[in-house]
């Protein structure tokens, strides 16, 4: 009789600790990426657009919601479309974690040295990058302009792992070779 008592003591007690864990699930971390992203866009009174302009004209408000889930503003179209095997130059200014109550300012790649290269068609540079700053080239060309929102699921593994979405306010696919 002790020993059941025992053993339903421990099962109790044991229970109640794991009832204690404040971890989220993943699927909560994406419902709080989502509000963060929502947020963000009615913060900043941007307008989503479900079809990319015509004419690749875009107001400063105004985002393209890819259909991989990317938000992109195209503030300069660029010229020639990248080929298979193009090697891609770009700088990016970029924040990150607003997830939080203020946007935080994580990096500026301007000037400060050589520009990053992708590999365009190259499943290791995407890899690397992240969709997120490989889809905008479907739609632009070299020496491009662009600003996006990246969810982190489109993002670098970094992003995708601690479940950040990331704001780029420049991107300039400054060269194709």
């Amino acid at each position: 009789m002790k020993k059941k008592i025992l053993f339903i003591l421990s099962s109790v007690l044991i229970l109640s600790f794991g009832a204690c864990n404040k971890t989220k699930t993943y699927a909560e971390l994406l419902k709080e990426e989502e509000k963060a992203i929502d947020q963000f866009i009615n913060k900043n009174g941007l307008v989503i657009l479900s079809e990319y302009p015509k004419d690749s004209t875009f107001k400063d408000n105004e985002y393209f919601l890819t259909p991989e889930g990317l938000y992109m503003n195209v503030m300069d179209k660029g010229t020639k479309k990248p080929q298979n095997g193009n090697e891609i130059c770009f700088r990016i200014r970029y924040y990150s974690s607003f997830k939080e109550d203020t946007t935080k300012y994580l990096g500026n790649m301007w000037g400060t040295g050589d520009a990053y290269t992708y590999i365009y068609g190259n499943y290791y540079s995407t890899i690397s990058w992240g969709q997120g700053l490989t889809i905008p080239l479907s739609y632009v060309g070299e020496d491009s302009k662009v600003k996006l929102i990246v969810p982190s699921k489109l993002g670098t593994s970094t992003d995708a792992n601690s479940v950040s979405p990331v704001y780029y306010d420049y991107i300039w696919y400054s060269k194709f070779k």
